[in-house]
């Protein structure tokens, strides 16, 4: 099954890399923790992916993948008992308390662990469905601001725009699949520095859009690009440009990118609207990447996943 249709690719693509795994892709024995109900059992492969904090769904989120069928379909569980494989075992796979006859299996498959009094706050039944309901809705837009003048009227920008650069180029990744990065330049002397603990500091906060020719949304992107100078650099800095970069996967086709900046100090903005053209690498003529001049070359490891210019 492709991982972009499990519950664990959604999972990944629409909030991105976990703190961390905890992996048993083959399943086997299991001790449970006491907050589990304890015991020792066999489980089917699972995942346990810890996030330390998801806008919109709380923080210290446990999200458990459970494989039953072996297709590699890690499907979001419920309760931690999706994943025991003895669980209509009678006999086998019991919890403590089942074990020292202070409850029953039955109630554990009907979905009442009345008798675990440590069970966490977070595997309550209704906090879980609260997690799993907040986990299926789109990330919320942290500059709706920003958000509202894209495609719309008040992109008419009346004073003082900032003035900003847009460059996309495009990378192949496959015949069908072409690496798309959206490059932000602006001149630092369109900033304004303010003193922030003895730092010169300018910050902007960046959105951008990006549709289809038939009005879809393919994705978007938002951020925060702080630059930092001392009073002993800041002339310096101020002849520098501050860059943003955000990398797409797209399929071949002409779309849409509309990009708003906005200087946090002095509520300048500006706002482009672009479009371009992704060209499809055939095997069978003669086609090239965009030419990247690097100032350095270095095996890529797990941490740069997802950072610019990489």
């Amino acid at each position: 099954m492709p991982g972009w249709r499990t519950d664990r690719g959604r999972i990944y693509i629409a909030w991105g890399k976990p703190d961390s795994i905890e992996s048993r892709p083959s399943g086997g024995a299991y001790d449970r923790p006491s907050y589990e109900g304890g015991g020792t059992t066999t489980t089917y492969p699972f995942e346990i992916w810890f996030y330390r904090h998801l806008d919109g769904v709380g923080d210290g989120i446990e999200i458990e993948f459970v494989d039953p069928t072996g297709t590699g379909e890690y499907r979001i569980a419920r309760n931690a008992n999706e994943k025991d494989a003895m669980l209509y075992v009678p006999g086998a796979g019991l919890t403590l308390s089942e074990s020292l006859g202070l409850s029953s299996k039955v109630d554990r498959i009907g979905g009442f662990n009345i008798n675990n009094q440590y069970m966490r706050e977070q595997d309550m039944p209704f906090r879980r469905l609260e997690i799993i309901n907040n986990l299926s809705r789109p990330p919320a837009v942290k500059y709706g601001d920003l958000q509202s003048m894209v495609g719309g009227d008040s992109g008419v920008l009346d004073n003082n725009p900032l003035n900003f650069d847009l460059r996309v180029d495009f990378f192949r990744q496959s015949e069908e699949r072409v690496v798309v990065t959206f490059t932000v330049q602006t001149p630092n002397r369109e900033l304004q520095f303010e003193n922030e603990g003895g730092l010169e500091t300018a910050k902007l906060n960046i959105f951008g859009r990006i549709t289809a020719v038939s009005g879809k949304r393919s994705g978007i992107f938002e951020d925060a690009v702080t630059t930092y100078a001392t009073q002993e650099e800041l002339a310096t800095m101020r002849d520098r440009k501050s860059v943003y970069q955000k990398a797409y996967t797209l399929t071949p086709g002409t779309y849409k990118v509309d990009v708003v900046v906005r200087d946090v100090a002095t509520g300048n903005r500006g706002i482009i609207n672009q479009g371009f053209t992704v060209p499809r690498y055939d095997d069978k003529s003669l086609s090239t990447s965009t030419l990247v001049l690097a100032s350095t070359l270095r095996p890529t490891e797990e941490r740069d996943i997802g950072a610019m210019f990489v």
